[in-house]
């Protein structure tokens, strides 16, 4: 009996609460929401109101019903927490319909798959849609229930929205469509117009994409255009003729190559060295055409892969939008940054990173270890993920090789550098070794081994920098700054009479500044010059002291230096009491000067300029060029008196 009275008590004070909760004119699927069901509106955590806040919040999660949400709330925020999907089967209403002014805004991304509507706004309502991403599928899109009169409007921010229909996306919006921050991305031609967005033709457009800005890029290398943005960016553009129309700055564009231009491709186009073709998105039917665009490094093209259908590309340059219709690039002010992943040419200055290096060779075919195809001579940069065993320098004995694999800071693609000579391409005798994690350049021919191992053909390449050390003293191979510093690392220092110098040597950089009263023309007839050279990259500095002109000779006129000018000495460098790398006072001249030598001929650049020359005094070189202070020690070719002689 107690057990009775209890449960009626209870189902009796349950109706009381119920008549006494308060009602919001929102209902989900036929559920009136109030403050009794308001934080779990249909008891399966999707919906919640939160009346202090006049918001409905939609917390993820599938919904499959005959009546989704109807409001009649005004100012209403329906906030997507979650990712949400409404699957609506109803006939008599739309999925959501809507009565008062009302903004959809959240992360999560909305997807109504309505068999009418997917929103249906009344006669003189707002709806503003803002920071949202909608995907829509039905009859139709966005609407009004009255299409032909009224006031209502509809306002898009910077919001992403799909929609695929059979009578239209969006229309019936007598007081306006609003697009802030967010452009119709397809059909390409699409624009709002009356009260609907309408095709190229007039007509509601039934498919439609709208993308908010910060959704196509920037334009950035961090953040480049895809098309539909770099379609968005030149829509306004003026065009009046060939020569008088509005460009964007110098931005940066992604796509895949959808189709090329009649003879289009980088080989194709002769001696003008560009490429003509149309770029597309993973999605949507906008094309961007890359107009005769130069190659990769911003230079016309030479050698290396070419373009094809599927390749993806990042293209920088300036933007136009021809005849204002066509959106593409400024002929002649664009170029191919990025090919595949690939953003160098494999230049000193524009080395491959490992990737492009893996696909630079993926091609070239391998016969036999006698017959196979190699690259030219280009450059790879990575960092060294293992070494081969017994494969350091210091390990190879008289070979004087190393090999070991090198990787890019990102990606799992490995390249092996095979039997490669030291720097300055000689054998290895000394100096700074080779371990995991060091930053190289290497210099040769590549080659795809056996067709699944891209490698350096042995003996064809060499390690062209360590660490930013590069150079082995010669002129062909001189010094940077860095690899000076290092070449006199070990040398003593006792006092100003007593000390340890290299032989003459060549070093390169730029200068970074000049001493007191340091110029050739401030140095009365001393004619010399004091100042300080670093390389393009790192905090090392060199000390060119009290070097002779060009010609080594003293300074009597002619150009002199200033800070930033590219100059390569030559002479026997120091370690100026054992911290102050150096060249020797009186023993040192400005070979270079912004790479004119001042007509002076060098007395040995390398082995063509000695062989064949009248050469009487009794120096022996190498075959780079490099003098030595009586006979060499070491067994080998050298230059004694313009001819080639064995050393034994």
């Amino acid at each position: 009996m107690k057990a009775r009275i209890t449960t009626l008590i209870f189902l009796l004070l349950a109706s009381i609460a119920n008549v006494w909760a308060e009602e919001y004119q929102l209902w989900i699927d036929n559920t009136k929401v109030n403050t009794t069901n308001c934080s779990d509106i249909m008891g399966d955590g999707h919906f919640c109101y939160i009346p202090s806040k006049t918001t409905l919040c939609i917390r993820g999660g599938i919904t499959s019903s005959v009546s989704c949400i109807y409001t009649n709330i005004k100012n209403l925020i329906i906030n997507v927490e979650k990712d949400a999907t409404f699957n609506y089967t109803g006939t008599n209403n739309d999925a959501i319909n809507i009565f008062a002014n009302t903004k959809i805004t959240g992360n999560g991304k909305l997807t109504i798959n309505s068999s009418k509507a997917a929103i249906k706004v009344d006669t003189y309502i707002s709806l503003t849609i803002e920071d949202a991403n909608m995907n829509f599928t039905g009859s139709s899109g966005i609407h009004s229930m009255n299409t032909n009169y009224g006031s209502q409007n509809l306002t898009i921010i910077n919001s992403n929205l799909q929609v695929s229909s059979t009578s239209g996306a969006i229309y019936g919006f007598g007081g306006g469509i609003t697009l802030e921050n967010s452009y119709i991305t397809a059909p390409q031609d699409a624009s709002v117009s009356g009260n609907g967005v309408v095709d190229k033709d007039g007509n509601i457009a039934k498919n439609l994409t709208i993308r908010s800005s910060a959704s196509l890029g920037s334009g950035t290398l961090d953040d480049p255009y895809d098309v539909a943005g770099a379609c968005a960016a030149v829509k306004d553009l003026t065009w009046t003729s060939n020569t008088v129309y509005e460009t964007t700055g110098e931005v940066y564009v992604k796509g895949k190559i959808s189709r090329i231009a009649n003879n289009g491709t980088f080989y194709q186009s002769g001696t003008f060295g560009n490429a003509s073709f149309y770029i597309k998105d993973e999605e949507g039917d906008a094309e961007f055409y890359c107009y005769r665009i130069l190659y990769l490094g911003n230079r016309k093209y030479v050698s290396g892969i070419d373009i094809k259908v599927g390749d993806e590309v990042i293209v920088c340059g300036k933007l136009m939008n021809y005849k204002g219709k066509t959106p593409e690039t400024v002929a002649g002010l664009a170029y191919l940054y990025s090919l595949n992943g690939i953003c160098s040419r494999g230049t000193q200055d524009d080395p491959y990173n490992v990737a492009a290096a893996c696909q630079a060779v993926k091609d070239l075919t391998w016969t036999s270890n006698t017959e196979y195809e190699t690259t030219g001579e280009v450059y790879v940069k990575g960092k060294i993920s293992r070494i081969a065993t017994n494969g350091a320098f210091s390990q190879s004995g008289t070979y004087g090789n190393a090999s070991f694999y090198i990787k890019d800071e990102e990606g799992d693609a490995e390249f092996f550098c095979y039997r490669i000579l030291y720097l300055g391409n000689r054998k290895y005798e000394s100096g700074p070794d080779i371990k995991e994690g060091d930053e190289v350049i290497i210099c040769g021919k590549l080659m795809n081994y056996r067709g699944n191992t891209p490698e350096t053909m042995a003996s064809y390449a060499y390690l062209y920098s360590l660490n930013g050390i590069c150079g082995c003293g010669t002129l062909i191979h001189p010094y940077n700054v860095a690899g000076a510093c290092e070449a006199v690392k070990n040398l003593t220092w006792t006092s100003n009479t007593v000390y340890e110098t290299t032989g003459e040597v060549f070093v390169k950089g730029k200068i970074s500044r000049i001493v007191s009263n340091g110029v050739f023309s401030q140095s009365g007839t001393y004619g010399n010059a004091s100042f300080y050279i670093k390389d393009e990259e790192g905090d090392a500095e060199f000390y060119c002291y009290r070097i002779l002109y060009l010609g080594n000779r003293k300074y009597v006129s002619g150009i002199d230096i200033k800070v930033g000018d590219e100059v390569i000495v030559c002479g026997k460098l120091m370690n100026y009491k054992g911290k102050t790398p150096e060249t020797v006072a009186g023993l040192a001249y400005l070979y270079s000067l912004n790479g004119d030598n001042g007509g002076y001929s060098l007395i040995a650049t390398g082995v063509n300029d000695i062989i064949g020359e009248t050469i009487t005094n009794n120096q022996y070189y190498s075959l780079d060029g490099l003098r030595f202070e009586g006979k060499p020690t070491h067994k080998g070719i050298y230059i004694y008196k313009g001819k080639k002689v064995i050393v034994k």
